[in-house]
């Protein structure tokens, strides 16, 4: 149970190592138009003792190492399997098993977990199956002298999993609550979870941002173009609020990291969140997460009490991951249209349905006409080179539209976009410094703080 050793099918497509406590392989093969992410554990072929008794027990690891089991461990296998199975243990024991490897992928944005069956979505190839086979173990009768060999359902690993998400981020999960959304820092991936009476098992993961988004990679992706880059830091930089709108999973968070990211690093921001799902190192920032209260006599903490905090802590920025109800939409723009700047993100197909869902919140569409609106948009490309059939999709900006009566100064645009080729091939740590060096320019350091707009 505690390793996984699946024999891989198919052609490969793409292998990784993850080295977590120990190594695992990434395989990814394709079958046909589906493809499958195989987790493989780099252990010898061993017999593995049951980590549930243990567990359920609430025994440590000590207990399955103790003095009486390693006498059987170094009489039935080479000294070297002592060091296995401790380690394959600690994973087991401190982290979520052989999902570990799975959770360290940087090419998986969200993972997708019931009773018969685990799927991932792969940022490259789509919506993948994953193969993790539980190797089989066995339990001591008696004195320890003995050994059954033990099966599980998978059904019994979804458990496992659902106790130690509870476990480690101290939210019990009951019929009481039977819902909760929690954030591992040590993962970075934020697991959403139901059980019953809600719904049968069930585990949401979304695998967050490892490290900042710039507008340099995104350069790099094709996602934007260095002329749209330039212009939105440009807006950005005076303070001219900016929306960006899109299907999910359109990249707007993305770019709306990127853009604050290249902003001038001195000046105070308010992150405002309900997900960790943004980072800008190196920035003089704050992070301020909303509530949602479960117990009795908690009060709720919401994105409308978190701006209004920011506004009094003096944020020279405000943004916001996104913004869904007419409270948070109310209070972004009360704020980016008193002086704050600030972006953020909202789901909307177009500038249309934007209007519309707007009026609807707020009572009129008017305020549109005073904010950058960046509409991102998901392209799919097929690529069926070396018998492969490959569907890799694309993020891209697709419109720019500009607060009415904009004046905007070409020459300051024209030094943007030299700084953006800079940025090309550049860590996200060297791009800040590029960026820091221009921010120190007398011609930048003068600049009026806000853009003029006509009548």
């Amino acid at each position: 149970m505690l390793a996984s050793k699946p024999t891989p099918a198919g052609r490969r497509v793409e292998l990784s190592i993850i080295d977590f406590c120990i190594r695992s392989y990434i395989d990814v093969r394709s079958i046909g138009s589906s493809f499958t992410i195989y987790i493989i554990d780099d252990v010898p072929e061993i017999d593995l003792p049951d980590p549930y008794v243990i567990y359920e027990k609430g025994a440590l690891k000590n207990y399955m190492l103790s003095y009486n089991m390693f006498r059987i461990f170094s009489r039935e296998y080479l000294r070297e399997s002592y060091d296995v199975i401790e380690k394959l243990w600690e994973r087991w024991y401190l982290y979520y098993g052989p999902l570990t490897p799975l959770l360290l992928y940087d090419k998986v944005s969200d993972i997708y977990i019931d009773r018969s069956s685990i799927r991932a979505y792969h940022i490259d190839l789509g919506l993948c199956e994953v193969s993790i086979e539980l190797s089989r173990c066995f339990r001591f009768s008696g004195i320890f002298n003995r050994k059954r060999e033990v099966t599980y359902r998978f059904e019994d690993f979804v458990n496992y999993l659902i106790h130690k998400i509870s476990e480690r981020s101290s939210n019990p999960i009951t019929a009481y609550m039977p819902m909760i959304s929690v954030t591992d820092p040590d993962f970075r991936v934020r697991f959403s979870v139901s059980v019953r009476p809600v719904s049968d098992p069930y585990i949401h993961v979304r695998v967050l941002p490892r490290r900042p988004w710039t507008l340099g990679e995104l350069i790099e992706r094709n996602t934007l173009s260095i002329d749209n880059a330039a212009l939105l830091w440009y807006l950005f930089d005076n303070k001219i609020p900016i929306l960006i709108i899109g299907p999910m999973g359109g990249g707007k968070t993305s770019l709306a990291n990127a853009v604050t990211y290249c902003s001038n690093p001195t000046l105070f921001k308010a992150l405002i969140l309900d997900v960790d799902e943004m980072t800008l190192p190196g920035h003089n920032v704050v992070k301020l997460f909303e509530r949602k209260a479960y117990g009795l006599g908690v009060q709720s903490i919401t994105k409308r009490d978190l701006i209004a905090h920011a506004l009094r802590i003096g944020a020279d920025y405000v943004i916001v991951n996104e913004v869904r109800t007419r409270d948070e939409v109310s209070a972004w723009i009360d704020a980016v249209t008193s002086g704050h700047g600030g972006v953020t993100t909202f789901h909307a197909e177009n500038i249309d349905k934007l209007k519309i869902r707007i009026e609807n919140m707020i009572g009129s569409s008017k305020i549109i006409d005073e904010i950058a609106i960046v509409k991102m948009s998901v392209r799919t490309s097929i690529n069926e080179s070396s018998g492969i059939r490959l569907c890799r999709k694309s993020r891209i900006v697709s419109k720019i539209v500009l607060p009415r009566g904009l004046k905007i100064c070409r020459e300051d645009i024209e030094i943007r976009k030299q700084i953006m080729r800079e940025l090309a091939g550049k860590s996200h740590m060297q791009q800040l410094n590029i960026i820091s060096e221009f921010y120190k320019r007398p011609e930048i350091a003068l600049q009026p703080q806000q853009a003029g707009t006509g009548p």
